[in-house]
This record gives structure tokens, C-alpha cells and sequence, in this order.
């Protein structure tokens, strides 16, 4: 028996990159999902169900709709929301169609036996803020930053006048297995394997890089220890290190160091020098996280990109 046996989750997102190794996580641990994406019927998980599940394909808006359809819906569920418009590149009008089909769907579902919300915010919500960040300080800049802000404080305000709890986890730089996109070590690791010629800044700056398996392992730690009231909370390693050392270190797992062009481009305006989580709530709130071997877990990035050939 799974230590999640008996827990009904609604999970949107299911088919990114994080929903996927959440979703074998939720099933292994017993969980019975409700899987949400506008992908799901292109892109099933490559692993055995082992627990319940059922697929439904379609936009957040249809998914108080889903839900109703979902008889375990019945006996209460905590909803993982991971939906969002990743693109970088996306408009601020974009990002705020997200932020309103978000606040819809939040306002149907505290009338359908909503028991708990886990989310995720991004990192971006503070915005230039230099150094070890805590959660009270926040100074979004991108739209993507912006948003996911703005999505936080409608989130609350719903939630909390029907008494519903929410955590809010911000995660920093997430990596690993499967990543796709122009994020900096997917980007490196194609790169690297298509005998392209990679284009990056000079990486002084320093970042806080945390691999998928961590924030799937934060999530199940805010299923098991449900709290009352909103918590943001920020996730990362606590560990800074320079975008130019990773980037060294996948082009020698490579050999691929004369095709990484460092200095090519220009940093983005709304990234400062020095950016990493301080982890105090998180530990207050949910307990420490298992310790982050950093070049282990990039390792592991590596190899799993060397077998598919390709993120």
C-alpha cells in the first residue's frame, strides 16, 4: 500500500515536464489522479499505471467540468495545479489570459469538494532582487513573473474565504531528465549532441538549480502534511553556482567546450547577478528536503539525453 492510498488528486499539467515525473510518482505511491492536459491524447507517459488514473484532454476551463465527471471527485481531492504558457517569448496579454482561466477555474472548484491546492510559482517573482531570497520580498519583472504574482494573490483570495489551504511553491532553475526548451542545460545538452554551435552570455551570474526529482519530492511532502492557511514557500538547493560552470561542465561531458560560444549573447534585462533560495520556510513549513547532489543529478540529465539522443 502506497503511502498516498486513498488520496483523489486533480492533476493539470499532467503532460509537461515536471506533471510527468509527478504523475509516476502520484501512481507508484497509490494515489488515484484525474490527469488534465491539452496533450494528454499525444503524449501518454512512456510507464506502467500502476495506480488509478483516468486522461482527460483540454483547457483549465474544462476542468471543474471534469471533475463533476470524476466520481472519486466526490470523496474530496487536492488539486496540483502546474497548467501555465511556459513560453519566455509569450506576450504579457498571454500570460494574463492564464492568470484569468486560472482564477476561474479556481472560483468553480471550492464548490466541488476542493480539500487542498498545491501550485507552483516561479522564481521570476522576484524579479532583480539580488541574493538569498525570502518570500516576503518579491519584484516581478518579466510577464511570466508577473503573472504567476498576480495568479498567487487571486489564488488566496478565493481559497482563502472558502477556507481551502494553499501551497504555493516557487521553485528556482528545475532540471533533469526529458526537459525540453531553450532553458539553459536542456539547451546546452541539444546543443551539445546535434554538433550545433551554442550561443550564451557570459554566465557570470549565479543561479539556484534544483532537479525535477526534488520538486516532485516537495510536492508529495505538501500532500502528506496538509496546512491550514496560505504558504509560499521557495524552492531550491539553497546553493548558488554560476550558469558558467554548468555550462563548462555539460560541454566537457560532451567534449563539445570549442562549440560553446560564452559571451554571445546578451543577459536578459530582468536578470540580476546573484539569485538563490533561502530554504528556512520551507524547512519550518514541510520538513528538509533530501540533500541535492548537484553534478549527480546532471549526470543523470546527461545520460538519459545520450540514450534518447535527443531531451
Amino acid at each position: 500500500m502506497g503511502s498516498l492510498n486513498g488520496k483523489n488528486i486533480v492533476l493539470t499539467g499532467s503532460s509537461g515536464f515536471i506533471g510527468r515525473t509527478l504523475l509516476e510518482k502520484l501512481l507508484q505511491e497509490g494515489a488515484s489522479v484525474l490527469a488534465i492536459d491539452i496533450l494528454n491524447s499525444k503524449e501518454k507517459p512512456d510507464f506502467d499505471a500502476t495506480g488509478n488514473i483516468r486522461y482527460r484532454d483540454g483547457d483549465i476551463l474544462n476542468v471543474p467540468k471534469f471533475v463533476d465527471e470524476w466520481p472519486l471527485s466526490r470523496k474530496g481531492f487536492t488539486l496540483i495545479h502546474l497548467a501555465w504558457n511556459m513560453k519566455r517569448t509569450s506576450t504579457v496579454s498571454t500570460q494574463l489570459e492564464f492568470v484569468l482561466k486560472t482564477t476561474r477555474m479556481m472560483e468553480n472548484l471550492v464548490s466541488h469538494h476542493l480539500l487542498q491546492v498545491i501550485a507552483l510559482g516561479t522564481s521570476e517573482e522576484y524579479g532583480r532582487l539580488e541574493g538569498c531570497l525570502v518570500e516576503t520580498l518579491v519584484s516581478p519583472v518579466s510577464p511570466y513573473g508577473c503573472a504567476k504574482h498576480s495568479s498567487l494573490h487571486f489564488n488566496k483570495s478565493i481559497l482563502e474565504r472558502a477556507s481551502v489551504p494553499l501551497i504555493w511553491l516557487r521553485p528556482f532553475t528545475v532540471f533533469g531528465s526529458g526537459q525540453k526548451g531553450p532553458m539553459l542545460i536542456p539547451y546546452s545538452i541539444e546543443m551539445a549532441l546535434n554538433g550545433g554551435l551554442a550561443e550564451f552570455s557570459t554566465g557570470l551570474h549565479e543561479r539556484d538549480f534544483i532537479p525535477v526529482t526534488h520538486v516532485v519530492e516537495a510536492i508529495i511532502m505538501a500532500l502528506k502534511k496538509k496546512q491550514p492557511g496560505t504558504h509560499v514557500l521557495n524552492l531550491g538547493s539553497g546553493v548558488p553556482r554560476t550558469v558558467r560552470s554548468v555550462i563548462e561542465y555539460i560541454g566537457n561531458a560532451f567534449s563539445a567546450q570549442s562549440r560553446f560560444n560564452l559571451g554571445a549573447r546578451q543577459t536578459l534585462y530582468y536578470e540580476p547577478d546573484l539569485q538563490y533560495a533561502d530554504m528556512s520556510q520551507f524547512n519550518l513549513i514541510l520538513g528538509q528536503l533530501p540533500e541535492i547532489d548537484f553534478e549527480k543529478s546532471l549526470d543523470r540529465t546527461i545520460k538519459h539525453a545520450r540514450e534518447h539522443l535527443v531531451l
